[in-house]
């Protein structure tokens, strides 16, 4: 049995820039094959509040490569926000910065947990080595 490690946070709620339901969609079926869900379509963006590059770094995320060349690696960690689980995504051509983290589940989390950009909420972030366990 592995251990996972984690790290907890607070983050807002921010808008995204209307492009995370576009890029769902184009890699829904590698989420479901790799992941085990049906994405919503769309993400939720999460400001840190502080550069979370460590994340990627530190964590070993679980990549995924897409099905088409113009289209870029996704780097994938288990994630939970307020219980709710989900991953949290961050593609190489992203237009965020390394405060704002993209949270994918398998529910729209906005309104599943009734949210709204300025609330402030908990998220919990997985290695990316015990993807495994988190996806069955």
């Amino acid at each position: 049995m592995t251990l996972c490690k984690s790290v907890r946070f607070k983050g807002v709620v921010v808008s995204g820039v209307g492009r995370g339901s576009y890029y769902v969609r184009l890699y829904r079926d590698l989420f479901k094959k790799c992941l085990n869900i049906d994405p919503y379509p769309g993400t939720l963006n999460i400001d840190l509040g502080l550069d979370a590059s460590f994340l990627w770094n530190s964590f070993k995320p679980y990549v995924i490569k897409p099905l088409r060349k113009e289209l870029s690696l996704v780097y994938v960690l288990p994630a939970c926000v307020n219980n709710v689980r989900g991953f949290i995504v961050r593609s190489l051509k992203t237009v965020h910065g390394w405060n704002i983290v993209e949270v994918i589940a398998e529910y729209c989390l906005r309104e599943m947990l009734k949210l709204k950009d300025g609330d402030v909420i908990e998220v919990v972030v997985y290695s990316g080595e015990c993807i495994s366990n988190y996806t069955r």
